[in-house]
């Protein structure tokens, strides 16, 4: 493991035990108690030839935790565990890490899109998430169906109802292989006096490359509209090809 700047190389001797053979390595955002989480696929043994993988050099899912301000020359990471609920007469080698799809009602929350219910609201003890019953009209960055959902004087659009989009999914891998979604119809704010949103059109493309991994291949959005008197369009493209893997430097 390196250092953000690569000038510290960091050997996880706990974590690769007596062998090198750990590979795929995919770190978890979320720093949990001074720890991040690093998944990876390995073909070590795990229990035995009857229960287990040995002697089979199947790959499968390990859980390593590493210290997440390490210092130079102390080895930060812990020893792995075997990622439960895998079918060890199988092939793994992928993982990555999500946050929680939304929080229940009472749960803090920062805004609104942490919320199952689609409302953080501060309810006198700090923000919370709420049930929309309790709701009487929804602010900027709220959930509504209906621009009449949005409360008076704000000038807030809803645009729920306004998008649309497709997701193709790869029937062997079942991984997301093409995104696309676009506008339906204009988003104005506050009536069109600010601006007026015409156009939105987003995809994303990913294919899967020699080690199996699938990797973003084509970014592609197009936006058009009018910021107060001016008119504007923005297209972006962006695409990747002739993926290689690449080590990191061997320490003397």
């Amino acid at each position: 493991m390196a250092s953000p700047d690569g000038t510290t190389i960091f050997d996880l001797a706990a974590l690769n035990g007596t062998g090198t053979n750990c590979y795929y390595p995919t770190f978890s955002p979320f720093d949990e108690g001074g720890y991040f989480w690093l998944a990876f696929f390995s073909t070590r043994d795990y229990g035995n030839s009857i229960v287990g993988t040995e002697g089979t050099g199947r790959r499968q899912l390990w859980v390593a935790a590493i210290d997440s301000t390490p210092l130079p020359g102390i080895d930060p990471s812990a020893a792995p565990y075997c990622l439960p609920q895998q079918n060890v007469a199988g092939e793994n080698m992928a993982a990555f890490w999500a946050p929680e799809a939304c929080r229940a009602d009472g749960r803090t929350c920062a805004t609104s899109g942490e919320c199952c219910s689609g409302f953080c609201r501060d309810t006198g003890s700090g923000p919370v998430c709420v049930p929309p019953d309790i709701v009487e009209c929804s602010h900027e960055g709220e959930a509504c169906r209906t621009d009449a959902d949005c409360c008076a004087g704000e000038g807030a659009t809803c645009v729920a109802n306004k998008v649309a989009g497709n997701v193709w999914v790869d029937a062997e891998d079942w991984e997301l292989a093409r995104m696309k979604f676009w506008l339906t119809e204009e988003v104005t704010l506050i009536g069109g006096i600010v601006g007026v949103l015409r156009k939105f059109e987003m995809t994303l493309d990913r294919a899967r490359v020699d080690d199996g991994a699938w990797l973003p291949t084509t970014i592609d959005f197009d936006m058009a509209g009018r910021e107060l008197l001016i008119n504007k369009r923005i297209h972006y493209r962006e695409e990747a090809k002739d993926f290689k893997r690449v080590g990191l430097p061997i320490r003397p």
